[in-house]
């Protein structure tokens, strides 16, 4: 079971570090009726990867933007990744595209801005699943397709809007179902 929950229109003078929490927070309850989600605490990996303490076997991954928050909830590693849309900006292609990824871009500066965008947030993603943020080369990541390293396979889920890019990937294959939450029902 993997699920997405996204809030895209909030107020801005509360935290987005924040309010990606109380997102996660409400996603958790609508997901996990039966446990009581009051008090939560969080535990953090090595390098820094957030997990419930009290909660293991329940995987979540939370990110956002000056326009999103975004979280996902699975029983396998997963990762997510939102991010504003940018306009195309061939230094940052160059340091973060592999060889492999580089016709896909595309020829015109709309399409290339698009894909650059799913590039971004699907190396990002991937990196927050296996938990190591960024912290390699990302020219060596070849996100187009199905991902392989030592543990088994990575698989990617994408929104893209208008105005931001919303990367998740895991080690499950299937579609996760995508939520779009309004914020007055985080606080509730």
């Amino acid at each position: 079971m993997k699920k997405i929950y996204y809030c895209e229109q909030f107020p801005r003078e509360i935290s987005q570090h924040r309010l990606a929490y109380f997102l996660l927070e409400r996603a958790l309850t609508l997901a996990y009726p039966e446990i009581s989600w009051k008090n939560v605490k969080y535990g953090r990996e090595e390098l820094g990867k957030p997990f419930l303490e009290e909660h293991p076997g329940i995987l979540f991954n939370i990110s956002h933007c000056k326009t999103c928050v975004a979280c996902v909830i699975g029983d396998s590693a997963v990762g997510i990744d939102v991010e504003r849309r940018f306009s195309w900006k061939e230094p940052l292609a160059r340091r973060i595209t592999h060889s492999g990824e580089w016709d896909w871009l595309g020829q015109t500066e709309d399409v290339r801005a698009a894909r650059l965008n799913l590039l971004w947030s699907r190396k990002e993603s991937y990196l927050k699943c296996v938990g190591t943020g960024i912290r390699s080369d990302l020219r060596k990541i070849n996100v187009l397709g199905e991902l392989i390293d030592d543990g088994g396979s990575f698989y990617f889920q994408e929104l893209q809007t208008p105005e931001f890019t919303l990367a998740v990937c895991s080690r499950e294959k299937e579609e996760a179902s995508i939520v779009r939450m309004d914020w007055q029902d985080l606080c509730k």
